[in-house]
């Protein structure tokens, strides 16, 4: 039969020295294509500088021809910049397809839809002494973060460079609409290194991350953990998680483990470093799917918490949830309630904003067991205490369990307004895992009230948060709530192939019971 296919054209411009990832993203719109592209009639063609053939006359000439027939561009980019082009208004011959690139966005003669930038991560010691490639690259960086109007990403293996990339697939395979003319102007290039460091760069990498300025705080926060301080690298790999830079954030924490592990005789202070150091690789392990290892981590905080020489709550408490969760997906209820249990006695012991931690594991434990009135009162009670406090992470948490626990129990017309203000709230505040479990909630409470366009779009703020995050457990969700969405608009054969991306998934991050319910959901819809 044959097939009626929208061809778009992806030019992947890069400098040297990023071979691996050129064949990844080929790779990828590959097999995309046999995929999504299939059911959706589109069909993606990368395109770059392999095509050039040598021979007289300025190569670049010929490559920028290339970019011209092209819809899209990816500039990959990881600590060097790139030869001159032999132009003398850029520095590289990358940089030149990036501007040429901008200058067909703006084109009413162009194709150009869209660009995206993908940096690679560097060790921390390159960042901290950058040289002049690097120093280039940072300050480029920093031009498209003021900028604001470049997509652009930081990915640290190449699963999360694919992640990253079938992202931006998933966007541009829409219906294609009149293209609408976008003039980019960056900022004026910084000149010299990226940032000269203050006299302390942790404390001021804190204060520069709080205020969303990302590529100055990763520099200094390089500049800080050079002594391999505890401190300095548990910030650092904090930072690193909420990016959903899950691999090198872990490189952090087992430094921290590595050089406090082996200790006869540890420090309070140092006794909770290394706690909280096993448990972010715990929680770390678990959001990539591997349950068996994030168990034994947090076991191995839990004791070290427990035996510390002097009393450590807050460190005890946040291994014994992550814990409890861990073994949530591995079907150990009974463990995981005990878990949740202990943490609660070892907050009891503070009350105030602590208690809520408490009170939504609590909340959560209801819904899992359907107790739902009991999680509600929970979850209400912890939103009380957030509002109180002016803690607007917490608040979001417990907005959401309380939407959970209303469109369990049958009530979704009334989790909208709690889900749709959690999910607010996440975005403002950037709380990756936080967007997808909110936004999943709520898309499942719009298709329970029949708007399966609002829950479409919900869908796809899952799909796009969990690729971020690299979260398996919430890629599996998305595909799973997008195919019941394309189930209940008749479209039996996406829906199919939907189910079983999201059974694979959830097969991959290890969790059994989510596994299941995919599997159970997607037989009782086959077999009407």
């Amino acid at each position: 039969m044959a097939l009626s296919l929208s061809g778009r054209q992806i030019f992947l411009a890069s400098p040297g020295g990023l071979k691996a990832e050129r064949e990844r993203l080929r790779a990828t719109a590959d097999r995309y294509n046999r995929t999504a592209g299939l059911r959706r009639g589109v069909a993606f063609i990368t395109r770059g500088w392999e095509e050039v053939p040598g021979g007289l006359g300025r190569p670049q000439s010929l490559i920028n021809e290339i970019v011209d027939e092209c819809d899209y561009t990816v500039v990959i980019l990881a600590d060097r910049w790139g030869s001159s082009p032999g132009e003398d208004n850029y520095s590289s011959g990358t940089e030149e397809e990036f501007m040429r690139s901008l200058e067909l966005r703006a084109d009413p003669q162009g194709h150009m839809r869209d660009v995206l930038v993908l940096f690679r991560s560097v060790p921390d010691s390159q960042l901290a002494d950058p040289g002049k490639e690097l120093s280039k690259v940072l300050s480029f960086k920093k031009r498209l973060e003021e900028s604001k109007q470049i997509l652009y990403d930081t990915f640290d293996s190449l699963d999360a460079l694919q992640e990253r990339f079938e992202k931006a697939l998933a966007k541009w395979d829409e219906p294609w609409e009149q293209r609408v003319l976008l003039a980019v102007t960056l900022p004026a290039e910084m000149e010299g290194t990226i940032l000269e460091p203050p006299q302390d760069p942790l404390e001021r990498a804190l204060e520069l991350a709080a205020s969303g300025q990302l590529v100055q705080a990763e520099v200094l926060f390089a500049k800080a953990v050079q002594d391999d301080s505890p401190h300095a690298l548990s910030q650092f790999a904090r930072f690193l998680r909420r990016q959903g830079r899950l691999n090198d954030s872990r490189v952090l924490n087992m430094r921290v483990v590595e050089e406090l592990a082996g200790q006869a005789a540890l420090s309070p202070e140092n006794a909770g470093f290394l706690s909280d150091s096993l448990a972010n690789v715990g929680v770390i392990a678990r959001k990539q799917g591997k349950l068996a290892d994030s168990a034994r981590a947090l076991a191995e905080a839990i004791k070290i918490a427990t035996y510390a020489a002097a009393p450590m709550p807050q460190q005890l408490a946040y291994a014994l949830d992550n814990l409890g969760h861990t073994q949530s997906q591995l079907g150990m209820q009974e463990e995981a309630a005990s878990s949740f249990s202990e943490a609660e006695r070892v907050r009891s012991q503070n009350g105030g904003i602590e208690e809520v931690t408490s009170l939504l594991n609590r909340g959560w434990n209801g819904v899992r067991t359907r107790d739902y009135e009991a999680a509600i009162s929970h979850f209400e009670k912890a939103e009380t205490i957030a509002r109180a406090h002016s803690d607007e992470e917490s608040l979001a948490r417990a907005l959401a369990g309380k939407g959970s626990g209303l469109q369990k129990s049958g009530r979704p017309e009334l989790a909208i307004e709690p889900l749709a203000i959690a999910l607010e709230i996440n975005t403002r505040l950037n709380v990756s895992d936080g967007i997808g479990i909110t936004a999943g909630l709520l898309a499942r409470a719009y298709l329970m009230t029949g708007d399966t366009d609002a829950a479409a779009r919900a869908a796809n703020e899952v799909l796009e948060s969990s690729q971020t995050s690299t979260n398996v457990t919430g890629l599996a969700t998305a595909k799973w709530i997008q195919a019941q969405v394309e189930r209940s608009r008749s479209n039996s054969a996406e829906s199919s192939s939907l189910y079983e991306e999201a059974i694979t998934l959830a097969q991959r991050s290890g969790n059994a019971r989510l596994a299941a319910a995919v599997e159970a959901d997607y037989t009782s819809g086959t077999s009407t």
